[in-house]
């Protein structure tokens, strides 16, 4: 008799697990993607999401790598110079991931390397006054309308499926 009850025990017992898992809803279709690795990079608290005060904050500070002289707006000298300051994984080259620059990716390749990136091109597409340099709120602007792009919902937050279902795919910034 014991023999017997210990054979069926383990089929039970997955049954029974089975059917708690289903019942708590977790299954492969239940569980977000992961953020794209650019986009963990500005998830400052590791939630899984993209805030809207980490995607302006990272913003911030790429402007501040950019703008050199501290003067509160980016010249093409120091366009051409903070190439570095996009290419987040230091490989040389600028992905969609990084920027979508590809109005300046000249010979289509899809990669934007340093001598594309001339920075009289690079100012010009997002130079909104013609003043041959980005302020600030030039390129703020810019931003929140990318952030606004891939935040759905409008809740102020671009959570992983989001980001996973953007067409546009995940960047920072886009010319």
């Amino acid at each position: 008799m014991k023999s017997s009850m210990i054979r069926r025990t383990p089929p039970v017992a997955a049954l029974v697990l089975a059917a708690l898992l289903a019942a708590c809803g977790t299954t492969e279709d239940t569980i977000p993607p992961a953020l794209p690795p650019f986009a963990a990079l500005i998830d400052a608290d590791g939630d899984g999401e993209v805030s809207a005060a980490e995607w302006e904050a990272y913003g911030d500070s790429v402007f501040a790598r950019l703008d050199t002289d501290g003067s509160g707006v980016i010249d093409t000298v120091e366009m051409d110079a903070g190439f570095a300051a996009f290419d987040l994984n230091g490989d040389g080259v600028l992905r969609a991931e990084e920027v979508d620059a590809s109005v300046l990716d000249a010979n289509g390749d899809g990669r934007i390397t340093s001598a594309e990136w001339l920075g009289v091109r690079a100012v010009s597409a997002l130079d909104e006054d013609a003043t041959a340099t980005l302020s600030r709120d030039e390129l703020r602007r810019r931003r929140t309308a990318n952030f606004n792009s891939l935040d759905q919902d409008r809740n102020g937050r671009a959570s992983s499926i989001e980001l996973a279902a953007s067409p546009l795919g995940f960047t920072l910034l886009r010319f």
